[in-house]
Order: C-alpha cells, then sequence, then structure tokens
C-alpha cells in the first residue's frame, strides 16, 4: 500500500509537471499568435511589392501637352479618354524600383485611326477632294492610307516612354524619394503618400524643390497585384 501510495504520488506529480509544461506551450504559442496580429509593419515593409493603377489617359495626354497650344484644336479629333492605359510599380526589397506603363494596342490604335481620318476630314471640308481621292492618289484605299499614316506617326510607347524607369528608392515619414542608382535621395524632391491598409497606396503629390510640382497628375491611387 505504501508503495502503491507513492507511485500514485509520482503520478500526480508528473501530471502536474506536464500540466504546466502544456500551459507554458500553450502561453508561448497564444503569445506568438497575438505578436504577429499585433505586429505592424514599417512603410519600407507595406510598400514592397507590385502596384498598378489605371490611368485616364485623356488626362494623361493634357498633362503632357498643357504647355503646347498648338496641341490644342488636334487632340480634340482624338478620344484619348478610350484608350486604356495602366501605369505600375515593382518596389523591392533591395531598394530597388522599376516603373512601367502598359497601353492597350488595340484601343490605341482605334482611337488614333478614328482621330486621324476625322483630322484628315476637317481639313479636306469646303473642297472637293474626299480622302478615297487622297488615298487613290497613293494607290491605295482609305483604310490603307489610314493604316499607313497611324503607322508611320504614331507609337504607343513613344507616348508613354516617359513612365518607363528604374533606379532606388527610400520611404519615410510619408515621403517617397526615387533616384538614379548612381545617385543620392534629393530631400527637396519626392512624392507625398498614405497607405490604405497593405493592398493600397495614394500617391498624394509630387514635390520638386520642396514645392509642389506643377503639370501632375496626382494624386492616384495604385492597388496591389
Amino acid at each position: 500500500m505504501k508503495n502503491f501510495k507513492k507511485i500514485l504520488a509520482l503520478l500526480l506529480a508528473l501530471c502536474m509537471v506536464f500540466a504546466l509544461c502544456a500551459c507554458g506551450d500553450d502561453g508561448g504559442k497564444g503569445k506568438g499568435k497575438d505578436d504577429d496580429k499585433d505586429k505592424v509593419k514599417t512603410d519600407a515593409e507595406l510598400i514592397v511589392g507590385t502596384w498598378e493603377v489605371e490611368l485616364k489617359f485623356g488626362d494623361y495626354m493634357d498633362e503632357i501637352f498643357d504647355d503646347d497650344d498648338g496641341m490644342e484644336e488636334l487632340l480634340t479629333y482624338f478620344d484619348f479618354g478610350a484608350i486604356k492605359l495602366t501605369m505600375g510599380f515593382e518596389f523591392d526589397k533591395d531598394g530597388t524600383y522599376e516603373a512601367y506603363g502598359i497601353i492597350d494596342e488595340d484601343s490605341f490604335t482605334k482611337v488614333m485611326r478614328d482621330g486621324m481620318e476625322k483630322m484628315l476630314e476637317a481639313m479636306l471640308e469646303g473642297s472637293d477632294v474626299t480622302l478615297d481621292d487622297l488615298a487613290a492618289e497613293e494607290g491605295m484605299t482609305k483604310d490603307e492610307m489610314l493604316d499607313a499614316l497611324i503607322e508611320e506617326s504614331f507609337d504607343s510607347d513613344d507616348l508613354i516612354a516617359d513612365l518607363d524607369e528604374s533606379g532606388r528608392y527610400e520611404i519615410e515619414d510619408g515621403k517617397l524619394y526615387l533616384f538614379d542608382d548612381d545617385d543620392e535621395a534629393d530631400e527637396d524632391e519626392y512624392t507625398t503618400y498614405e497607405f490604405d491598409g497593405e493592398d493600397e497606396i495614394t500617391f498624394i503629390a509630387d514635390y520638386e524643390d520642396g514645392e509642389v510640382a506643377e503639370n501632375q497628375i496626382l494624386p492616384l491611387t495604385f492597388k496591389r497585384v
């Protein structure tokens, strides 16, 4: 009986030890989960990844030609708002980035072709010459002539070439600095931003020499992809 009581006491003691260990393990796991859940990511961590926005191409073209009075009438013939343009950024955790623009070729070609036709018809208005007559002189149909003019005069890659760039970045305190690989961040040239959760970032305004830059298309809200 004494031996039995000793064995029982030992078993109870072991059960208590195991129970305490189990409680300790659960507490550790629970604490880890809470830490992960409550951990707030820094902006440097949040921005890593690929971000895109569908840009209003009409606004983009207006910004490009804002100071060119000679382009105002020309732009009335082209429905740039119908062109699908995507602007994107890829931010790597090593501090490098790439910016890019993607134009939907089908919508671009249609807008350019329709605009060219309207412009030429306006130029010929009041004369006895038609687009078919002009094309016939070149040994082409009207459609062939328009396609040839589009190919010669417009290139979607040229229109968005200034969107394609790469370099390095720094981000802190609501300011994003983009600069060339061989340069350092200029404290007076940056883009202000704010995050909406982890999957949206709004670029608010560009600053040059510490002042809000002119002729910009911001604010824009990018989504993580």
